[in-house]
């Protein structure tokens, strides 16, 4: 039986005993509340439901990825199941109102989430580490240019998830023969073609390791980016790709404002208390206002001011003048740290999303300083601002702090091609993720 054999029938064998612990620990909790005599009204109340309530919570955890955990760090496991767990709460009680079960008892909700923390982190790292086993780490051949190769080789090792082994590494090759003979001295699994390559030769490569069976990672350029998901057509009887460019069209702008505005509401309104202390801790810590306002770049190179709460000392840069923070930045206050890491600091801009200079997703707005210096280095990072910025993005969710400015681009450019309201919906909810990890990208 080969790997992906087995995979399949380990996500269905988990799928089944996800579905049975979730509601183990509905039973669990109506046993710690009124014993072995429960209430027939309470527990038919929880029968109504629990086929959703189910079917919800199996939803949640694909939509974190817990379904191919290998793929994931550790941290990653058991931030994407705590936060499974805890938004299946509010979802499992608006159930019970739709369904009108308004006798399920709302400590049985509590008491419940507890016993599904408890019993599902220790099982979901049980399996992540027997999908790992079972998976195991993929022999990589890796083909790019000198310092590519070094640069990837080097990622591949920091990732934390044990994927890939390195098995040779294939440097700038200048004919099809050289890859020819690094494939049958290395026998890869898969193979990792770079960007750094003459177009004709990544051709035969593709061709070559497509004929062999190999599967094939490829590092995308910009030019990859731009055309992917482009439509394909015909001019007569030339088939041509399609593109209409990175602006969403009038009706998805309708829909992703309309989106902006209903979540940002209720954020807020969530999010309020959790405000107010921030910003009496905020005056405690140290001197200075409780808002930052900076001037950054949205949609069309527009300026506008974003709000944040402040995070370092008065007048950070009054000296230095623009310069990006670093990790352990000195300027940074006490309750700063405390904000930067938990992205409270961003809440403000909730303000930004209701006045239509944000979006809640979309590419981080940088200020006008940087998007000048990167646009010179990288004239592609002008089309990132062909969309509003926003308060999370793929960036955010998919890269680390230390994601080089270069690939958050491709991240914003890839986020621009696949965009539907789902999949803002999905990024919202890995953010939540994202905060519970401590190298996430900011």
């Amino acid at each position: 039986m080969d790997k992906n054999t087995k995979l399949k029938l380990l996500t269905i064998a988990s799928v089944l005993i996800d579905a049975v612990f979730l509601n183990l620990g509905f039973v669990a909790a109506f046993l710690l509340r009124f014993g072995f005599k429960l209430p027939e009204e309470n527990f038919i109340a929880y029968l109504t439901v629990y086929p959703w309530v189910t079917l919800a919570g199996l939803l949640l955890f694909n939509v974190y990825g817990l379904y191919q955990s290998y793929k994931r760090s550790r941290a990653e496991v058991i931030a994407s199941t705590v936060w499974a767990i805890v938004l299946l709460l509010p979802v499992a009680m608006g159930m019970a109102f739709f369904f009108r079960g308004f006798a399920f008892p709302r400590t049985v909700f509590v008491v419940a989430l507890i016993l599904q923390l408890i019993i599902f982190i220790p099982w979901r790292l049980w399996l992540w580490r027997l999908e790992k086993k079972v998976f195991g780490a993929r022999r990589l051949l890796l083909i790019g240019g000198h310092k590519e190769i070094h640069i990837t080789r080097d990622k591949i090792k920091d990732n934390k998830i044990d994927l890939f082994e390195v098995a040779g590494k294939l440097a700038a090759p200048g004919t099809i023969e050289e890859v020819k003979e690094a494939i049958n001295k290395y026998r890869p699994e898969v193979v990792l073609i770079g960007n750094n390559l003459p177009d004709k030769l990544k051709k035969e490569i593709l061709l070559l390791t497509l004929s062999e069976n190999i599967p094939v990672y490829v590092i995308p350029d910009y030019y990859d980016i731009v055309l992917s998901q482009a439509k394909l057509e015909s001019i007569g009887d030339l088939p041509v790709f399609y593109l209409e460019g990175l602006s969403l069209p009038a009706g998805m702008q309708m829909v992703k404002r309309a989106m902006d505005i209903l979540l940002a509401l209720i954020a807020l309104i969530l999010a309020s208390p959790i405000m107010l202390v921030t910003a009496l801790l905020i005056k405690l810590d140290s001197e200075g206002p409780v808002f930052y306002l900076q001037e950054r770049v949205t949609e069309n190179g527009r300026k506008f001011y974003c709000y944040k709460f402040r995070t370092m000392v008065k007048d950070a840069e009054k000296l230095t003048g623009p310069t990006l923070a670093t990790e352990n930045d000195p300027r940074i206050t006490r309750v700063g740290r405390f904000l930067r890491a938990t992205r409270i600091d961003e809440l403000p801009q909730l303000i930004n999303v209701l006045k239509g200079d944000m979006s809640l997703v979309g590419p981080r707005p940088e200020r006008p300083f940087f998007v000048e210096k990167f646009t010179d280095e990288v004239p592609e990072y002008a089309l990132r601002l062909k969309l509003k910025s926003g308060l999370t993005g793929l960036a955010q969710v998919e890269g680390k702090y230390s994601t080089s400015f270069e690939d958050k681009l491709k991240y914003d450019l890839l986020y621009a091609k696949a965009y539907t309201p789902l999949k803002d919906l999905e990024i919202i909810l890995h953010t939540l993720k994202v905060i519970l990890i401590k190298d996430k990208a900011s």
